[in-house]
């Protein structure tokens, strides 16, 4: 009987052990999931000037690698959402960006601004803008 007393309690230590090993991994997943949340994308309304679609957007942090993420002016053709016109990079936070496309002599399409990047942690962030239908 004395011999399972002293199993039993090596075994009630090694048992223990790893549990206090464990908060340290969990630890470290709630602040990543805190910084992944932290990359927040913005969009702004796409628009037109002239010949030329305009679109901008905003990120309230760093995002990703590199604290980067891009702004993509698309036309919508028969196929979906084609045609990457234009692309900007987003770097730091607090200020719009703007990306340019000179639509002359293309006919009539629809544009949008599409904004996209990834988390700190690396889940795809995307926002878009609304769409615009014009004549150039």
């Amino acid at each position: 009987m004395r011999k399972r007393g002293i199993l039993f309690t090596t075994l009630t230590v090694a048992l223990a052990t790893p549990v206090v090993a464990l908060s340290a991994p969990v630890a470290q997943a709630t602040a990543t999931t805190q910084q992944a949340a932290v990359c927040e994308l913005h969009i702004g309304r796409t628009t037109k000037s002239g010949n030329t679609i305009i679109g901008y957007g905003s990120q309230s942090q760093d995002c990703g690698t590199g604290g980067t993420s891009q702004l993509v002016i698309q036309r919508h053709r028969w196929s979906g959402w084609t045609d990457d016109l234009a692309t900007a990079t987003v770097v730091g936070r607090g200020h719009d960006v703007y990306v340019r496309y000179n639509c002359s002599g293309t006919g009539t399409h629809t544009y949008r601004t599409i904004h996209r990047g990834r988390t700190v942690g690396g889940s795809p962030e995307f926002k878009e803008s609304n769409h615009l239908r014009v004549s150039c």
